[in-house]
């Protein structure tokens, strides 16, 4: 008999493309991932600069039709389906509704801090209600993501937090041990858009928690934009 086959729905490009792509080429490289029989399918955006709303539509339905195709071929038992704010989230939202349909459990992954701007309009955030609700688990890359959301699910339980989707103890080699040089110091820099959605509140609250523990520290933070007067 065949083993019980995973669709990982994400971004498999053949080098990374930011966040999203980084995390999905390391599970796939983790060991608790190399025990699964997974069945891929490719959401990397093709191009930046070809983005307009038709190219999406299509983009999107030519999406759909592969994922039929492995359901019919591959039948999957479970799905793991990452995804950012905007248009990506309602393109696999719809996909984690579709499989549900078909008695086929999903669990989610938001990855981006834009989902805060999208949550803003009435009608994302009833359509998110409504996926979160339909999905096995809702991971939360942060306590920060816990809290956002909470009000958008009916049981708490579907929630959980998995930092950065990646726990160490999943990595098929290693880290490299961390060493203070020279002084008991730890000096810790921060280089990014000064955005609230970049995870600069967890941040904030990180050396609170170390000046509370009496940890020596020094934090720099270079960076533009709104968040910064915060």
């Amino acid at each position: 008999m065949n083993s019980a086959k995973t669709l990982f729905i994400g971004s498999f490009p053949n080098e990374t493309k930011g966040g999203s792509s980084t995390a999905c080429l390391l599970l796939l490289e983790s060991q608790a991932f190399k025990t699964l029989d997974l069945v891929l399918l490719d959401s990397t955006l093709e191009s930046i600069s070809n983005n307009l709303f038709t190219s999406r539509i299509w983009r999107a339905i030519k999406r759909f039709a592969k994922l039929t195709k492995i359901i019919i071929q591959d039948s999957p038992k479970s799905a793991l389906i990452t995804c950012g704010h905007g248009w990506s989230f309602f393109e696999k939202g719809s996909m984690l509704l579709y499989l549900k349909l078909l008695g086929i459990d999903s669990v989610i992954t938001p990855n981006s801090g834009l989902i805060l701007q999208s949550l803003s309009f009435r009608p994302f955030r009833s359509f998110a209600r409504l996926v979160f609700n339909n999905a096995k688990t809702v991971v939360c890359q942060g306590d920060y993501w816990y809290d956002v959301f909470s009000p958008l699910v009916s049981h708490k339980n579907k929630l959980h937090v998995v930092r950065n989707w990646i726990s160490p103890i999943h990595e098929s080699s290693d880290l490299p041990a961390f060493k203070i040089k020279g002084t008991n110091q730890i000096d810790l820099v921060y280089i990014g858009w000064l955005e609230e959605y970049k995870g600069l509140h967890d941040l904030i609250e990180a050396a609170i928690l170390l000046r509370a523990n009496n940890v020596s520290y020094h934090l720099e933070v270079w960076g533009e934009g709104s968040y910064r007067p915060e």
